[in-house]
Formats: structure tokens, C-alpha cells, sequence
């Protein structure tokens, strides 16, 4: 009997458009099954991606966006489904966590596992974080922070129900002893055993505060913790689920990002466990993806849209791209520019260049009669026929490296052949031969071709909308056919420039000041419109933000400590800004609602207990400085027009004629943000009390607030 595939991605959060980190994994994943499909045929290979629309932050966007949840459900997975077939990708289904046949299966699973004994209804406190949309033991974080979003998680209780998975501890041990292979790389499963050795704890399974979802069979009141809902897709998505015979009798295999390795290899297996159900045979955690060395943001405004680099360069370009940048499995970084220069190279100049030549030459001096395929001679692999050539290629090539993930070693033998058929081509200078000695040029054409052909086949899986045209240029046994332009040169050059923040503003610290302790972290952002009325979700935001904050620890955070001693050291009066803030919150409960900017940096500085600087980038004369004061400088505080003395050995933050804020609290009026404000500089102070990378962190917070709430965007780092 012919074993079956059944291939899956992840299900994708639907509160954003796709991006490339999205992409490289569906690709990958499309790539297999394609390579899977032309070997043991389509009717036996499935491949499976979708939507995860459970969650928060489903609802959190719907509310940003102004729309009715359901209506900006269906429209966000239409495009994300539209966007992968704009692709070029070919999946058999696409599964929405919305879907009825979806709920059934869940509601069927959870009581199947609830009627086991492995879940049960208790009271859970621990550390939750909101992006993740998951617990955290303090040993998982980092500093302090979720390791994925570099934020302190909340501390979270709530009476839910929770699944045994401590009881599976060893059951999942015994599992990965008897399946060495069941996770690669080989590096994600040491991390994952060493995260089951180190003590299983039962988890909580449902939310009794969550909005939307799937209502527990048992429990209206409770809904299906997104996780736990969100795995069982791979089985919602086949009839009779684990009876089908894509899931009964498959080699199973997950492509996830090494982020969630976790769920899918403890949780996920755990829960088959206990519902009697098979597992997986495999899961593939692949690495991160940066774009030039930096995460993905779109407060740092580096997010890039594959629809833009498929619709500008082709989908082969798009899939080979970003499939050969670096080892499948390892993390790598993608450039724009390199991504060009590899089109121009490698697509191009290459493949495209290396087929339009030899038939070209063919069709010129050939009369287009192709001559018999020829065993390469400047082959130095084993001997043999032409056509032995041409499998040895394809299984050393394509079968070995894609039947062990080595997408990245695949394409490289790709492009290793079409730096071999160039060689040869350059070292006989066939274009001369021809004329000087026909039947010796049929030799050597004979060899080209067959660097074509197994070529050609090898791009049936790897560039597969160009392998069409390949073989039309090919033609038939006997005569080749007409040239084509394989992949079009593509212009470089910038057709429309959009508007930026000024990016000349520089930024720096006396080096006194450092010593002392005091730093700051700047950046430049554009905001599209500042405007006085809260949205909705920024509301809710505020509300989890502050609903978690310990108030009177905040008031004696050590930061804000060190910033009183530092006003009365330099007799200045006035209150650290998280102070004031601070003090507005324990007496009315919430903070003041000034415009959706400030009240976005203010949140963060309460979270934090640090200070900022907002200024218009427009009024700002020349560079900025944070120095200590000489007593003449020009000084008008915020909401005054008369000038006031500064005191001498001060430090404010200046640019080339007046101080922009004194100490840490009192800012000038003439470079305060208004509602025609478009360019702001936004910085975080800090002191002896914190490191650098709380003070990031702070500004982090404020920049994705001023991102998510307020629509802003061209982020650039500058301190």
C-alpha cells in the first residue's frame, strides 16, 4: 500500500495581514507536499492551513477596526486564504476555528478527555502573557519578561478548568525515547525534554472571563482556552477526524515555528493521550525570522507583506528567495536587498539566463533539432548514461535533502547546476564550436541538455510555476521550443518615496551623566492623527494594564526614589511624572484622558515608572542633547509663555536654542505635540534604579501603544 502524507502549518491569528515570517513556513510547507505529491501522487498527500480565530486578540482587533466580529472574521480569513493562493501555494484545505465542524470536534474532544478523569475544575494563579496568550513558569522568563515579547507577564487568577498534563510526564518521556525523531531539529527536542524533565504542572484549559470562543460542553460559562482549541484543528479539519485515513493511516508530520514547539509537542500529545487518539509521527520546529538582523515589528515599521514581493518579482522568486536564505530548521535573517540581488543573480542571470542561451544557440545553428541528451563531462560525480545522470541528480538533489528538510541544500544543488551547465558552456564556447565543428557543438548541446532537463524536474517542486515554461522551451524529444524570458529583469528604482519622520535629528548623552546613572532611549514616529477620544480597544488595553498594577509598589519603585533625590539635590520642585500619574490613578481610579498619544506614553510610564519626552519634530532647532545646564539657558515651561531661570549643574534634555524638558518632568511649550502634529521625537528616561533594557522595554511598551492605538508607524531608532 502507498503511505499517505498529511502535512500542516499552524493556524494563523487573523488580528493582522500575513507577512513573510508567515509565508517562509507555508512555503516550506507547500514545497514538501508538492515534492510528496509528483512522488507518490496527489490523491495521497494532504496539505493543511487556516485561521485561529478564538482568541482575545480576534476581538481586540474587530474593536480597533470598528467592525461587527463575525463580518471582520470572514473578511481577515478571506484574505489571508486569498493571500496564499495570490502565492502560488496549493493547499487540499483551509480550516477556520470558526467553522462548525470545528466546534463539534472540540466540544466532542474536551468530553471525551473530561469523562477520562484529565480535566477538572479548580482555582489557578499564575504569570500570564497577553501576546502569547499563555502561562509562564518564573523559571521560563527572561529578566523578568515573556521571552517572545520581552514584557513583564501579569499575574492572573481565575477558577477554570485545568487538564492533567502532569500525569502525562512520563508517558511523553517514554514516547520521545521510543520516536527519537518525533521532533527535529535535533535541537528543539533536547529543549522540549529538558522542559518535560524539569516537571510537568497540570494547566489551565479554559477562560471563564474570555469573550468569545467555543462554550465548554459541561459549562456554557466557560470557553475553550485557545490553545487547547486551536491544536485540535488538524483532526476538525478531517471527516471522522482520527479515523480518517489521513490521520489513521498517514505519516503525520507538523511545520511550526520553534515558538510553539512547546504546544505541539508536550500539550498536543499529552491530549491524545488521554483521548486515545494516535499522534503525530513528526514535528518540524523551524527557527525565528528577522528582516536585516531586527524582529519583525510594525512599531519598527520592517513588517514585509509577501503579496508586495510576489506581485514585483513572481511567486518562484518569492518561495526560492526566502526558502534558500538559510538552513531550515536554524534562525536567519532576510534583506530586501539581498533578496534582489539574488533575483538578479541567481533567477535571472542564472536559471533564467542559462536556458534562454542554449536555446537560443539551438533554435540558431540547430535549426531547433535537439541532439541526443550526453552525460556531462564536466560532471565528476559516478559514470553512466545521461539519463543516469539525470536521477542521480534528482535523488541526491531533491529526494535525499527534502525527505530530511534540507530545503535550503535543495536549491543550492539547484543553483550548483546551473553554475556547472554555465561552466561548461563558457569553457567550450559552444557558440564558436558550432560553427567551426557542428557535430562536436551536437555533443555539447547533448550535455546542456540534460543540465536543463533534470533542471526543469528538480523546479517541478522547487520553482514550480517556471518548470512549465521550462519544458515549453524544452519542447519534445525532437525539436526544442521557442526562447522565453524566465524571470524578467526587475528595476530597482523607487517609483514613489512616502512621507517619513525626519531621520537627521541626533541624539546625545554627556558622558557625566552616564556615569551618574541617568539614560535614555529615543526614538522618531509618525503619527497620522492625534486625536482627544479613546478607542474602545485602547480602553480595554488600559484597563488589563492598570487592573494589574500594584499601586503603592509602583509609588515606591527605587527609580522613582532616585529621581526625588535628584530634584532636591538640584533644587528643583516638582514631582517624577509617574508620580503625579500615580497619584491621579489611587484617587480617581484612572488615568487623565488628554489626547490618544499622551495617554498612550502615559500608560507605559506608569507601568514602567518612568518618565518621557514627546516633542514635534518640526519645532525642534537642529540636534538634541541631554546635558547638565549652565544657568542662561532659554527655557518656556509648557503651557506658559514667560521665560523662567534654569539653575546651573540642572540636566535637561536641549537642542541648539532652549531647553526641551527640564529634569525628567517639565517640558517647553514650544515644541508640544498638536493636532497637527504628524512627526514626533519620544524618549524614556531612566537612572541609577534600572538598566538599559528596562528603560527599552518601557519605550517598546509606549512606541506599540502609539503603533496599535493611534495608527503609528515609520519607527526609527535613534538612541
Amino acid at each position: 500500500m502507498i503511505q499517505k502524507k498529511y502535512f500542516t502549518t499552524p493556524i494563523y491569528y487573523v488580528n493582522d495581514v500575513p507577512h513573510i515570517g508567515h509565508a517562509y513556513c507555508t512555503l516550506a510547507t507547500d514545497t514538501l507536499a508538492r515534492y510528496w505529491r509528483n512522488k507518490i501522487g496527489p490523491d495521497n498527500v494532504k496539505f493543511l492551513t487556516g485561521t485561529d480565530e478564538n482568541s482575545q486578540k480576534t476581538v481586540d482587533a474587530a474593536a480597533k477596526h470598528g467592525k461587527e466580529i463575525y463580518a471582520y472574521l470572514d473578511e481577515m480569513a478571506e484574505n489571508w486564504k486569498t493571500t496564499w493562493e495570490q502565492c502560488g501555494l496549493q493547499f487540499d484545505d483551509f480550516i477556520r476555528t470558526t467553522e462548525g465542524r470545528h466546534h463539534d470536534k472540540v466540544a466532542e474532544m474536551f468530553q471525551r478527555i473530561y469523562d477520562k478523569g484529565d480535566i477538572y475544575k479548580g482555582s489557578y494563579k499564575g504569570l500570564y502573557c497577553t501576546g502569547c496568550e499563555t502561562f509562564y513558569k518564573e523559571s521560563e522568563l527572561v529578566d523578568g519578561n515573556c521571552p517572545d515579547h520581552k514584557k513583564p507577564p501579569m499575574e492572573l487568577e481565575e477558577e477554570n478548568y485545568f487538564f492533567r498534563l502532569s500525569k502525562y510526564e512520563k508517558p511523553l518521556l517514554e514516547y520521545y525515547q521510543k520516536n527519537p525523531e518525533f521532533l527535529v531539529p535535533e535541537s528543539r527536542k533536547n529543549e522540549i525534554l529538558s522542559f518535560i524533565q524539569s516537571g510537568l504542572e497540570d494547566i489551565s484549559v479554559s477562560r471563564e472571563t474570555a469573550e468569545f470562543g467555543i462554550s465548554l460542553p459541561m459549562d456554557e460559562k466557560h470557553k475553550v482556552y485557545v490553545w487547547f482549541d486551536a491544536l485540535i484543528n488538524y483532526l476538525s479539519a478531517l471527516p471522522d477526524g482520527e479515523n480518517n485515513e489521513f490521520w489513521k493511516d498517514a505519516d503525520v508530520t507538523h511545520i511550526v515555528g520553534k515558538d510553539i514547539t512547546r504546544f505541539h509537542c508536550v500539550i498536543w500529545p499529552a491530549m491524545l493521550m488521554s483521548a486515545g487518539i494516535k499522534l503525530p509521527d513528526q514535528v518540524f520546529g523551524h527557527g525565528y525570522f528577522t528582516v536585516d538582523g531586527t524582529k519583525m515589528s510594525k512599531s519598527l515599521g520592517n513588517v514585509v507583506n509577501p503579496l508586495d514581493l510576489s506581485k514585483k518579482f513572481g511567486n518562484d522568486a518569492l518561495r526560492s528567495g526566502l526558502l534558500s536564505s538559510f538552513t531550515f530548521g536554524s534562525d536567519g535573517d532576510f534583506s530586501v536587498e539581498r533578496f534582489h540581488d539574488f533575483y538578479d543573480s541567481r533567477l535571472a542571470g542564472g536559471i533564467g539566463n542559462l536556458f534562454n542561451r542554449v536555446i537560443v544557440l539551438i533554435n540558431k545553428f540547430l535549426d531547433g533539432n535537439k541532439p541526443e541528451i550526453q552525460r556531462p563531462r564536466n560532471y565528476t560525480g559516478r559514470s553512466g548514461s545521461a539519463e543516469e545522470f539525470v536521477d542521480f541528480q534528482l535523488h541526491e538533489g531533491l529526494f535525499v535533502n527534502l525527505e530530511s528538510y534540507q530545503l535550503y541544500s535543495a536549491y543550492n544543488h539547484l543553483f550548483e547546476l546551473v553554475d556547472k551547465a554555465n561552466e561548461l558552456m563558457n569553457e567550450t564556447e559552444v557558440w564558436k564550436l558550432v560553427k567551426e565543428d557542428e557535430e562536436k557543438a551536437k555533443i555539447v548541446f547533448g550535455e546542456l541538455l540534460a543540465y536543463l532537463e533534470v533542471i526543469m524536474l528538480i523546479s517541478c517542486t522547487l520553482l514550480p510555476e517556471t518548470a512549465g515554461k521550462m519544458q515549453q522551451m524544452l519542447g519534445d524529444e525532437k525539436k526544442a521550443g521557442k526562447a522565453q524570458i524566465l524571470f524578467p529583469q526587475v528595476d530597482r528604482t523607487v517609483v514613489e518615496e512616502k512621507e517619513t519622520p525626519r531621520s537627521t535629528v541626533k541624539f546625545t548623552v554627556n558622558p557625566k551623566l552616564i556615569e551618574q546613572g541617568y539614560q535614555v532611549k529615543a526614538a522618531l514616529i509618525t503619527i497620522p492623527k492625534i486625536s482627544k477620544k479613546q478607542s474602545k480597544p485602547f480602553r480595554a488595553h488600559a484597563t488589563e494594564v492598570l487592573g494589574n498594577l500594584d499601586i503603592d509598589a509602583a509609588l515606591n519603585a527605587e527609580i522613582i526614589q532616585v529621581a526625588n533625590k535628584s530634584y532636591a539635590d538640584a533644587e528643583v520642585d516638582g514631582k517624577h511624572p509617574a508620580v503625579h500619574l500615580l497619584e491621579i490613578l489611587k484617587k480617581s481610579g484612572k488615568l487623565p484622558n488628554i489626547n490618544n498619544v499622551v495617554d498612550a506614553y502615559n500608560l507605559a510610564s506608569v507601568d514602567y515608572q518612568i518618565s518621557f519626552g514627546v516633542h514635534d519634530i518640526e519645532k525642534i532647532d537642529g540636534d538634541v542633547k541631554l546635558d547638565f545646564t549652565t544657568g542662561s539657558e532659554d527655557y518656556t515651561p509648557l503651557g506658559s509663555k514667560e521665560k523662567v531661570k534654569v539653575n546651573k549643574d540642572e540636566y535637561a534634555f536641549m537642542d541648539g536654542s532652549q531647553i526641551l524638558c527640564r529634569m525628567d518632568c517639565k517640558q517647553c511649550e514650544k515644541t508640544k505635540i498638536t493636532m497637527q502634529t504628524k512627526h514626533i521625537l519620544i524618549y524614556a528616561q531612566g537612572n541609577s534604579a534600572v538598566d538599559a533594557l528596562y528603560l527599552e522595554n518601557g519605550l517598546d511598551e509606549a512606541i506599540e501603544n502609539l503603533v496599535e492605538y493611534c495608527g503609528g508607524g515609520h519607527v526609527e531608532r535613534v538612541i
